[in-house]
């Protein structure tokens, strides 16, 4: 059962003869179970077995955050909602599980139901928990953050990416529309003609560029095909709201409720699809220009044909797209943080210097994403504290170590004294009061502490107890810290327990994911479980192969 549910096979391929011979030939005592057997019995078994490692595991962690999507599966017309989460262990691993993916009505009350439902079968107790969120930014998913009453929500950076690159920029620049078009035209044109496009490129040396170039061809028509079938609410969003804080009954930092909120882009597929199609359909077409212009020649379609100066805007396009694969990548990783968000905003404003060479076109894109750059990848008080948690990022927020010492300070102090009155603290009071205290005991003395003192540290005003000093040389040596340059990894710098008085802080910072597109995966995921072979698969058995495919290897292989 776990080998089909990773490689997602269907439950018909015990029926295999070629599986039966193998096993029985060198597994003879095996007892291969029926295909009935495999979905009633053993799948269930399976799960279960994997929802309570994850149930163990979620339960032990102080903070979290949802990552959460939703999805239409067009070949039952049934809508999904994927849940994922990301946090931290006690020994600065991070993770990612999946918690489900199941039908679910589209609207934000729906919504938000079934993810309460969700969560409170692997974390009873979550409302102790610190919740966080990510998605993709939509106004339905803003409401759903704000009515699970996280401490901040996070835009997707990926889907900022796209936004800011297709919305922003290629959209409101008309030469590019029209050759994107165009580029669009050829491939399709070439798609239903193969036989031709084969025939022309026997002609060159290159036989491998030229294989790579019809599988291009028939990639590219796929990502056409998935993006034509996306419905985008194309409805101005210039006051999108920044990530912020969304308690119950708190208004933002502009002093909006969060009850209204403006229609924003929004996508139901791949975050990364759109623009990364153009880019591959233009890198397809400008990899064999001359055999594509003879191919469309022998059909017809001389119109079709770009003309030399068009050639050097694609060239130019492509060179320029190029620099963002690495930032879709880096957000892309199975593990992310806000950390990553100044490092994408400074190499966008490298990439988006003004280049004498460059083509009006190209020219004016930079200057499109340059000008949105602070709507879409907006530097938050939150992103702010996850880029100063992050030692290889810290130098690059423009403050001085006197503001960074401050903030860092400020926030250490204002998280103690949120425990110490029991709203949105992680872990239990009598936890957090006794690793406070166990700091402000005198390294000198290791007298026990009477219940009287206790008590009075218990009831006194929390700053009154809170090692003022301590901290602010904590603080200081922390902000003067100058890490290697393989130290990249933050989870790993933290877990050395160099300053236990910032872990809590840098925990709950970098917790937070810049990215939601390990929910996306989740719907590829699904995609691939739900095909023609299994039409007739139940929505909760799919949920099942899905959860056992996320995590089996996250707990069992990895482990």
């Amino acid at each position: 059962m776990i080998w089909l549910a990773l490689d997602l096979e269907p439950f018909t391929m015990v029926n295999n003869k070629g599986l039966r011979y193998f096993f029985a030939k060198n597994f003879p005592k095996l007892q291969i179970p029926d295909e009935s057997t495999l979905r009633k019995n053993y799948l269930q078994d399976v799960y279960e077995m994997v929802f309570d490692k994850v149930r163990s595991d979620l339960e032990d962690v102080s903070t979290i955050n949802l990552m959460f999507d939703g999805w239409t599966d067009r070949h039952h017309a049934m809508h999904y909602t994927g849940l994922r989460v990301q946090f931290i262990r006690d020994d600065w691993s991070g993770a990612v599980v999946t918690l489900s993916v199941k039908p679910c009505a589209g609207d934000a009350d729906s919504i938000t139901e079934h993810i309460i439902n969700e969560i409170t079968r692997f974390i009873p107790n979550y409302r102790d928990k610190l919740l966080f969120s990510t998605h993709d930014g939509a106004s339905t998913m803003i409401k759903v953050s704000s009515l699970l009453k996280v401490r901040n929500w996070n835009h997707c950076v990926a889907h900022a990416l796209h936004l800011l690159l297709t919305t922003d920029a290629m959209k409101k620049v008309g030469n590019v529309m029209s050759l994107l078009q165009k580029c669009k035209g050829i491939v399709n044109s070439l798609h239903f003609k193969t036989e031709i496009l084969e025939r022309e490129v026997c002609n060159t040396n290159d036989r491998k560029a030229a294989a790579e170039l019809l599988d291009k061809i028939s990639r590219v028509k796929e990502l056409q095909d998935a993006d034509d079938q996306l419905e985008i609410d194309e409805t101005n969003d210039e006051d999108m709201y920044e990530p912020c804080s969304a308690a119950a009954g708190s208004e933002n930092k502009h002093g909006m409720d969060f009850t209204a909120h403006k229609k924003v882009h929004r996508l139901q597929n791949e975050v990364p699809t759109r623009w990364n199609s153009s880019l591959q359909m233009i890198q397809s077409l400008l990899h064999m220009k001359n055999e594509v212009s003879n191919a469309l020649k022998l059909v017809g379609h001389y119109d079709k044909c770009f003309k030399s100066h068009e050639w050097t805007v694609l060239e130019e396009l492509s060179t320029f797209l190029k620099s963002f694969n690495s930032l879709t990548e880096l957000v892309s990783t199975h593990i992310t943080s806000l950390s990553l968000i100044p490092l994408i905003r400074a190499e966008i404003t490298d990439s988006c210097k003004s280049n004498v060479k460059d083509c009006d076109e190209v020219k004016t894109l930079k200057q499109l994403i340059m000008k949105n750059i602070d709507k879409r990848l907006p530097m938050t008080n939150a992103t702010i504290l996850a880029t100063l948690m992050d030692p290889s990022t810290k130098v690059l927020l423009q403050m001085t170590d006197t503001q960074k010492e401050q903030l860092l300070y400020d926030t250490a102090v204002s998280d103690f004294e949120l425990a110490r009155g029991g709203r949105d603290a992680p872990g239990t009071e009598n936890e957090q009061v006794d690793a406070v205290e166990e700091s402000a005991v005198d390294a000198s003395t290791s007298e026990p502490v009477s219940k009287k003192q206790k008590l009075l540290k218990k009831h006194t005003p929390s700053t009154g107890f809170l090692p003022n000093d301590k901290l602010r040389e904590e603080v200081r040596n922390y902000i003067a810290y100058k890490p290697a340059e393989d130290e990249d990894d933050p989870l790993e710098f933290w877990k050395k327990g160099s300053f236990p008085l910032l872990g809590k802080v840098a925990k709950a910072a970098l917790t937070q994911s810049a990215s939601s597109v390990p929910v996306e995966n989740m719907f590829s995921t699904m995609g691939l479980i739900l095909n023609g072979k299994r039409s007739s698969l139940a929505p909760h058995r799919a949920n099942w192969l899905s959860f056992i495919h996320d995590n089996y290897s996250v707990y069992y292989l990895t482990g």
